[in-house]
C-alpha cells in the first residue's frame, strides 16, 4: 500500500510485487481503510489512516503531525486516536512530532475518548541525530480528564 507518487516510482523500477494505491476508501479484509495526507512536513510522503470495522468502531493513526484541516473537512471521527505527544523539532524549528497540547486538540476534533501515544520516549534516542533534534518529554499539564491515555509500552485496549 502506497501513495500514487510512490507507486509510479516503484513501477519505473520494475518492481514485480503487487502494488496497491491508497485512495479515499479501500477494504483490507473486513476493515475499511481511508488514507489521508499527513500533516506538514510529511504531507507529500506519508499518510494518516482512518480505520473502521463493520460495527463503525474507528481508529485514527497519525505517526507524526496531524493535519487538522483534513480532520475537519472530512468530518473524521474515531473511538481511538494513535498520535504522537512528545514534541520533537528539527533544529528546534521544524515540528516532527506533536506536543500533548496539539494532540489533545486533535483528539477533541476526532471525538476520541482513548489516546495511544506513539513514538514515545524520544529522549531515549541516542547518537549523532540528537545534535539536530530538540526533544521534549510528555507535558502532563495538558492532560484532558475526558480522554483515557495509554502511554506505556505494551498498553492494550479491548472493546
Amino acid at each position: 500500500w502506497c501513495s500514487s507518487q510512490v507507486k509510479s516510482i516503484l513501477l519505473k523500477k520494475n518492481l514485480r510485487n503487487k502494488i496497491f494505491e491508497f485512495s479515499s476508501s479501500n477494504l483490507i479484509g473486513n476493515l475499511e481503510v481511508r488514507a489521508y495526507p499527513a500533516g506538514f512536513p510529511y504531507n507529500t510522503t506519508a499518510h494518516c489512516l482512518h480505520i473502521l470495522n463493520e460495527d463503525g468502531f474507528a481508529v485514527f493513526h497519525e505517526g507524526h503531525v496531524v493535519n487538522k484541516k483534513i480532520i475537519k473537512n472530512n468530518d473524521i471521527k474515531a473511538d481511538i486516536a494513535i498520535l504522537t505527544a512528545e514534541e520533537v523539532k528539527f533544529f528546534g524549528l521544524l515540528t516532527l512530532s506533536m506536543n500533548l497540547k496539539s494532540t489533545m486538540i486533535a483528539c477533541n476534533l476526532l471525538a476520541a475518548k482513548k489516546l495511544f501515544i506513539t513514538g514515545s520516549n524520544p529522549l531515549k534516542n541516542t547518537g549523532f541525530i540528537n545534535h539536530f533534534l530538540k526533544l521534549n518529554k510528555l507535558d502532563n499539564d495538558f492532560i484532558d480528564d475526558k480522554i483515557e491515555i495509554f502511554y506505556e509500552a505494551g498498553s492494550c485496549y479491548s472493546s
